[in-house]
């Protein structure tokens, strides 16, 4: 079966700690909550922040100015950069990320989540980025390019993200696809 991670999904940067990530279908970048950030959300001691000077792979984009982007849930302001990140079953290397320096919004309040995981398409990119399952797929690090999300009916901790082939014990009827199409 397909490979999951429980509850939210842990995304590290090396040598740095683990890192709790929402997964958005609605957006497109990776964005990380930096030690550049000095907002109040920012600064919360119990968030595990990004500090790319602690970094051996982080790399600077170039002539890179703010990007602001705006959620229905409020607002982040950062500037973009390239980094390997290890999940639990795969590495993606040399990934473009933005680096959170201002947030707005009460969801960003939760000191449990280290940053946003875009899930969207290619065309909804900030900078042009590529984003991450893109670049999953490029760099052939699954044995198939797929995620699915399972909600359990009954028990939010039960929730799972899939990479890769669905895992058939978690299906109550035969899986049916449907057509995507892009923005």
């Amino acid at each position: 079966g397909g490979r999951s991670h429980d509850g939210a999904a842990a995304c590290q940067a090396r040598p740095q700690s683990t890192m709790q990530l929402i997964h958005d279908t609605g957006s497109t970048n990776l964005w990380l909550f930096s030690k550049e950030c000095q907002d109040p959300p920012c600064i919360d001691k119990r968030r595990t922040v990004y500090d790319k000077t602690k970094s051996t792979s982080f790399s600077q984009l170039p002539d890179t100015a703010p990007t602001t982007i705006t959620f229905g849930t409020g607002k982040i302001i950062g500037n973009f950069g390239k980094e390997d990140f290890h999940f639990p079953h795969y590495s993606v290397r040399g990934q473009q990320f933005g680096m959170i320096k201002h947030v707005e919004g009460t969801v960003f309040e939760q000191p449990d989540i280290g940053g946003i995981l875009g899930l969207s398409f290619r065309e909804m990119s900030a900078n042009g980025a590529t984003p991450l399952f893109d670049n999953v797929m490029q760099q052939g690090v699954l044995a198939k390019n797929s995620f699915a999300f399972y909600m359990s009916p009954d028990s939010p901790s039960a929730n799972a993200l899939f990479w890769g082939p669905v895992d058939e014990r978690f299906l109550s009827e035969p899986m049916r696809y449907f057509h995507v199409s892009d923005p």
